[in-house]
This record gives C-alpha cells, sequence and structure tokens, in this order.
C-alpha cells in the first residue's frame, strides 16, 4: 500500500472539523478531493510536506493552464483550511496566499440570443430548467434540488432551501414561469417525486452536469460562445 493511501486519520479529521463547523457538503467534497490530490501528487502524507512543497505544487498548478481559477482559488483554500485547522505547521499560513482574480469583462447575451438558445434545447426537462434559471437567477444547485414545496402559489415565490452558504432565501416567481412550472407538473406529475427535475433513476435529483453537457452538445451556432 502506498503512503499517502494511508489517509484515514487525516481525512476523517478533516471531514469531521469541517462538518463540526457547519460547512455544506459541497465544500467539504472539494477539500477533501483538493488534500487528496495533493497526497497523489507526492506519494506521501499531505502532513509530512514542507511549505517549499506545498507552494512548489500550487506555483505547478498556475503554470498548468488546464486549472481554472476557481479551481486553483479552491485548492489554496483547503490548504490553508488543512494546514491551519488539522496537520498544524510552525510556518505562518500566510504564506500559502489566496490569489489575486484576473478582472475579465462579462459575456453578456442579448435577450434574442437567449431566447434562440433556449428555443434550440429540445428536452423539455433541460428547457424549463434553463427558462426557470433565467428568469429567476438560481443557482445551478438550487434547481436540481427545487421541489414542489418550494413553490408558493399564494406570495408566487421560490423558495430556496440552504442555497449557498446553507442560507435560505425566497425569489420572486413570475407568473410566466408559474405557469409553466403548473404545467410541466401536471403532465409528470407521476415522476416528480418530489423534485422537478429527476435524474432517470426515479427519486433523486438531476446529476450535477446533466444540464450543462445538453447545452453543450447544441451546435455552435446556437450557443453563441464568443470570443
Amino acid at each position: 500500500m502506498r503512503s499517502y493511501d494511508k489517509e484515514a486519520v487525516y481525512i476523517q479529521k478533516l471531514i469531521d472539523d469541517m462538518t463540526i463547523r457547519n460547512l455544506s457538503q459541497r465544500t467539504i467534497e472539494g477539500y477533501v478531493f483538493a488534500i487528496r490530490r495533493l497526497a497523489k501528487s507526492f506519494g506521501k502524507s499531505p502532513t509530512t510536506l514542507t511549505l517549499n512543497e506545498v507552494r512548489t505544487y500550487l506555483k505547478d498548478m498556475i503554470a498548468n493552464s488546464n486549472y481554472a481559477f476557481n479551481t486553483y482559488k479552491q485548492n489554496v483554500c483547503a490548504m490553508r483550511y488543512f494546514y491551519r485547522h488539522i496537520a498544524v505547521k510552525k510556518w505562518s499560513i500566510e504564506n500559502i496566499p489566496y490569489p489575486k482574480r484576473e478582472i475579465q469583462a462579462s459575456v453578456i447575451l442579448s435577450r434574442d440570443e437567449v431566447m434562440r438558445l433556449l428555443e434550440a434545447i429540445d428536452c423539455p426537462k433541460v428547457k424549463l430548467l434553463a427558462v426557470v434559471a433565467y428568469a429567476t437567477g438560481l443557482r445551478h444547485f438550487e434547481l436540481r434540488n427545487l421541489t414542489v414545496y418550494d413553490i408558493d402559489s399564494e406570495r408566487m415565490k421560490i423558495i430556496v432551501r440552504k442555497g449557498k452558504g446553507k442560507k435560505s432565501r425566497e425569489v420572486q416567481l413570475p407568473p410566466s414561469i408559474h405557469q409553466r412550472l403548473i404545467k410541466y407538473y401536471k403532465n409528470y406529475r407521476n415522476k416528480i417525486k418530489p423534485y422537478f427535475f429527476l435524474e432517470l433513476n426515479q427519486g433523486s435529483p438531476l446529476m450535477k452536469h446533466m444540464p450543462l453537457e445538453e447545452l453543450r452538445l447544441l451546435p455552435k451556432e446556437q450557443r453563441f460562445a464568443r470570443q
């Protein structure tokens, strides 16, 4: 067995500590994945790494253009957390600095482009998901976990339960979107148990990347990918 495979102790400590602090499951999974990848890269337990080794690992990530900024940032956050709370070191955690993000102009589609993009989606489930996202601003994981109990028809609100940071909130529900959801519910009520957007295996939310994959399969001229 490789040395870094003997991870039960430090990984479990990481999970337990983050759970006690009531951090989200997505954050826990992201940090655990980052620390496991760090261990695999050096072939030894991350508890034995020096500051120079950690910084070299992060420097290589920056040099590797395959890593997106958010992936790199999550790795930095995971390592700062790990070496501050789990494998405490004598060196200052500030030697693993937060990255400075390059500010880039956002790509904003025109209303006509958005409408054409939505019309190009064939799957009724994915089309409704995209329409609701555009109209309400709900995050991807919030849409995947949307249930029939989250629709307040009297007040025309969507109740977002445990959104980002485990915070709940209410979002205005446009009448046109409300009607779409009602129609969808009537057509698929036997399949909605209770999630609006179910995966093929009944009763569980839609997989994380399924709607995105549906959009990526559209012809390039319909995706409006701008350079």
